[in-house]
């Protein structure tokens, strides 16, 4: 036990009763987690302590983190080591609050850590899966709660019998998260070099929907109660599951969603002409592992997950094996992947890219149509790779505009990915014309400063456009027009937001209502983050650079600048640069 505030002993010994109090013995209670091992952390959530001390639990080795504190202050800084936790290997699983406490907060708002990203919230349910306790008293429900175990009333232990009896009910979502803490376990020990994202997709997948029980909280409170039975079960069938390609034939519309559509990839998935797959579980794929959707196939990830099985690697990601002298057009000819409802590609050599790779050696361009609303690219050397291709009518051969666009796409890389890979850039774009983004981040996401002080060319590029046209601007949150509510699309903690080179006298490119680099005041410090250098471009005839702002960084040792033209001959510019 590592002690270092002054709170409550038994409400620690209750929580570490619920995930592993000694099982089989003929004593007392039974705990979920049978033969886990536990270390203990006394803390005091108000103060930034329990941030680092999750830290080095993670950096020691441990599997999961199980917080059972609330606090009501949301920090950007602390979503970084979340992110940092999470991509060290270690899952954290903490409580959503019950309801009113800790003083100051409204019912059922957002309680942190629970609520950040990457962190697995949990709520209570009574023994009839009831979200209502008893005596009316209702735990915290809302649209960050992942999944619901048992918290009213629960049998644990107390800290020494010789004042109270060595076990009584206590009740709070303090004790539902070692519930599932304890859960998490088992799952680890039947697959134990499992990333946090499968440990927690088996847990999440195989809950029991309670929403029926509780039409007052439908939607509040997540997946449902956890099923130990059917999670141990799925885990257990993933373990000893050999799995082999999975090729989706011509005419063939399968769907991958829930339980038994969790899949490790060890070689590939292959979507063929006329054949459709759409993904809503979470994959994960061994090293060499890819998608490869030939033309006329369509690849739909509809809130589902593809990811790396163990984050030292990457795999290869999704080649769309298009027709490169085809037009987009006649459906029939172009490879096409759909992405929406928070997709999220993880971990990839290439996420997305429009080529056919033979080897290492070898890859040919190739058509295909990319469209995205409301996805994630994360942690990937590359997240889009677009060939040289040129859209046009099937008949006239009049040239068009790609079909291919991101809305609401956020591209992130962390530090983990700085200290284990060498980094490259977000979005290539190579010989294609008429590119959207709208609403985009471009984002490198690091906890500690360290990366943006010297700015290296490592820290790479939001866009890097060859003898191609594209546009980036906001995203129209509102029908109304002209637009009362948007999104701008953002740069921030690169070398260069975008760096766009060109060679032909028919590309230009256009960059409006955008944020290249945010000044953040961390803790009351600010640090130094920004874009380096805001937009390179040369060789175009004309450009469009309106309504822009650029956020240099603070402190910088290298040359800096808010845009750079070369050969521009017409210009529209309106632009804020900020040292």
């Amino acid at each position: 036990m590592v002690n270092s505030a002054n709170t409550p002993t038994v409400h620690g010994t209750a929580v570490a009763g619920c995930v592993g109090a000694e099982t089989n013995n003929g004593i007392g209670i039974s705990s979920i987690g049978y033969d886990c091992s536990l270390l203990g952390y006394n803390l005091n959530p108000e103060y930034p302590e329990w941030i680092s001390s999750m830290l080095k639990l993670s950096l020691s080795g441990a599997k999961i983190v199980n917080a059972s504190f609330a606090i009501c202050l949301y920090s950007e800084s602390v979503q970084k080591v979340m992110y940092l936790i999470r991509d060290n290997g270690t899952l954290i699983i903490a409580g959503a609050g019950n309801g009113g406490s800790p003083p100051g907060c409204t019912p059922n708002c957002y309680r942190y850590p629970a609520s950040y990203d990457g962190v697995i919230s949990v709520s209570s349910v009574c023994q009839n899966d009831s979200h209502e306790g008893p005596g009316g008293l209702i735990h915290t429900h809302n649209d960050k709660v992942d999944v619901c175990a048992p918290g009213y009333d629960v049998i644990s232990t107390t800290f020494d019998n010789q004042y109270r009896p060595i076990y009584y009910y206590v009740t709070g979502t303090s004790f539902a998260t070692p519930i599932v803490a304890g859960l998490a376990g088992l799952v680890f020990s039947i697959i134990p070099d499992a990333p946090p994202a499968l440990v927690e997709g088996i847990i999440e997948l195989t809950c029991d929907n309670i929403d029926n029980i509780n039409p007052n909280y439908a939607g509040l409170l997540g997946n449902g109660r956890i099923n130990a039975y059917e999670a141990v079960s799925t885990a257990w069938d993933i373990s000893t599951t050999s799995t082999q390609p999975i090729i989706i034939s011509n005419g063939q519309n399968i769907t991958l969603e829930g339980a038994d559509g969790i899949k490790i990839i060890n070689d590939y998935i292959k979507v063929c002409t006329g054949g459709t797959l759409t993904v809503k579980s979470k994959l994960f794929f061994k090293e060499n592992a890819k998608i490869i959707v030939e033309p006329g196939g369509l690849l739909i990830i509809d809130g589902g997950l593809l990811t790396t099985y163990n984050n030292s690697f990457l795999w290869e990601g999704i080649e769309l094996w298009g027709d490169v002298n085809q037009s987009q057009l006649t459906p029939e000819t172009q490879a096409k992947i759909e992405l929406k409802n928070s997709a999220r590609i993880e971990y990839a050599k290439i996420a997305v890219g429009t080529f056919r790779k033979y080897n290492e050696f070898l890859s040919i361009a190739s058509g295909g149509i990319i469209m995205a609303d409301t996805a994630i690219f994360y942690n990937n050397k590359v997240s889009i790779d677009m060939w040289p291709y040129e859209n046009h009518h099937p008949i006239s051969g009049e040239i068009f505009s790609n079909l291919s666009y991101f809305k609401n796409v956020r591209f992130n890389k962390t530090e983990y990915f700085f200290e284990t890979f060498t980094n490259d850039v977000f979005v290539k774009l190579t010989g294609v014309r008429g590119i959207d983004f709208k609403g985009c981040e471009f984002e490198n996401i690091f906890s500690v400063n360290a990366y943006t002080e010297t700015w290296t060319s490592e820290l790479g590029i939001g866009i890097y456009s060859v003898n191609s046209s594209f546009k980036v601007d906001y995203l129209c949150l509102t029908q109304q027009s002209p637009c009362d509510d948007y999104k701008p699309s953002m740069f921030n903690a690169l070398y260069y937001g975008i760096y766009a080179i060109n060679s032909l006298t028919d590309k230009t490119f256009s960059v409006l209502n955008t944020k290249f680099g945010v000044h953040r005041n961390y803790n009351g410090f600010p640090n130094s983050e920004g874009v380096l250098k805001g937009i390179y471009a040369s060789g175009f005839d004309n450009v469009n650079l309106s309504n822009n702002e650029i956020n240099l960084p603070l402190t910088y040792t290298t040359e800096s600048y808010g845009i750079f033209l070369i050969i521009a001959q017409t210009i529209a510019l309106a632009i804020t640069i900020f040292p």
